[in-house]
């Protein structure tokens, strides 16, 4: 657990947090950040702090990519962030929760947080003052949400890539490809219209005109979320129509095939045919003793395939 005492703007020593929620001075706050395996101390703390009701919803909060929920002073924010280690379209998230009200914040995650990290390595540098539990609840927001955006962006080139060579490569690789993109895509769709629903609802809380400040930023986090939707269904459409294009030509490649395969039965299922013929064993067959038998045979089957093939182009099927 890490653990923060902002007195006003200024950071002070966790050791100067009074020992009982209604101690903290009116303007002062506290910022207590846990990973999901501190989940007992968690709940202990939540409890302490009167915040045992919050608990309550994140336990109904499991399920679901986010939530907001706003209740007798308290908030509950549940987000998805990416991972550490997610970098491009095949991401995996963490579940990134915030409790607060105006005198404690409470943040949790699954695994490590870069949006979090970053925002402690800036506290500790004294290069963020934040003002209030809202404030670092919105920042954080913000940069969780901004780490979506170059994905995107390097989706499109990659699209670009596999449109520019789909007629050349048609192998099962980028088939393989465009189908995970389009699974991430959905997914990414999805939790940007959850996200996008619960930041609309915490705007219904603050005024445009008497809280300007907080507005204005929820504002810009909804706006984010409403391009990464747009965004996610725009490229979900093109693996669509991408998929389908390695489709036709794949089935294009295949009737190619058989095409090829047909023709060269036309041609020798006649041979084969007279083969047949004369490699019966019966004793009476006269050509057998024809002297010139096999050279007319081998003449009888070079214009047989001689007159297929000049049909088959006469037709233009071949």
């Amino acid at each position: 657990m890490k653990a923060y005492y902002f007195d006003g703007s200024a950071y002070l020593s966790i050791n100067n947090v009074p020992k009982h929620y209604e101690d903290i001075p009116e303007g002062s706050w506290l910022w207590l950040d846990f990973f999901e395996e501190e989940l007992s101390d968690f709940v202990k703390v939540c409890r302490k702090l009167k915040l045992d009701i919050a608990f309550g919803w994140v336990r109904s909060s499991e399920r679901v990519p986010s939530r907001y929920v706003h209740k007798k002073g308290q908030t509950l924010l549940q987000v998805k962030g990416l991972d550490s280690k997610s970098n491009d379209i095949d991401f995996d998230t963490i579940r990134i929760r915030f409790l607060f009200n105006d005198k404690v914040l409470i943040t949790t995650h699954d695994n490590q947080s870069m949006s979090i990290e970053g925002f402690h390595k800036h506290i500790d540098k004294g290069t963020e003052t934040p003002e209030s539990p809202l404030d670092i609840v919105l920042s954080v927001n913000k940069k969780i949400f901004e780490r979506y955006l170059p994905i995107i962006s390097n989706l499109e080139s990659d699209l670009d890539d596999v449109a520019d060579n789909l007629s050349e490569k048609t192998n099962d690789s980028v088939l393989n490809d465009l189908t995970l993109y389009r699974l991430r895509l959905k997914r990414l769709r999805r939790y940007s219209a959850y996200h996008r629903e619960s930041f609309a609802e915490m705007l219904e809380y603050y005024d445009a005109e008497s809280t300007s400040h907080w507005h204005n930023k929820i504002s810009y986090i909804i706006e984010i979320l409403e391009r990464l939707k747009s965004f996610s269904q725009l490229f979900y459409e093109d693996c669509k129509d991408l998929i389908d294009g390695y489709l036709s030509l794949a089935s294009h490649r295949l009737n190619n095939i058989m095409k090829v395969l047909t023709i060269v039965s036309v041609l020798f299922v006649p041979l084969s045919f007279l083969a047949g013929i004369y490699g019966m064993n019966f004793e009476n067959i006269p050509e057998l003793k024809f002297k010139y038998g096999y050279f007319v045979l081998l003449g009888a089957m070079i214009t047989i395939i001689v007159s297929i093939i000049m049909w088959l182009k006469h037709k233009k099927w071949y």
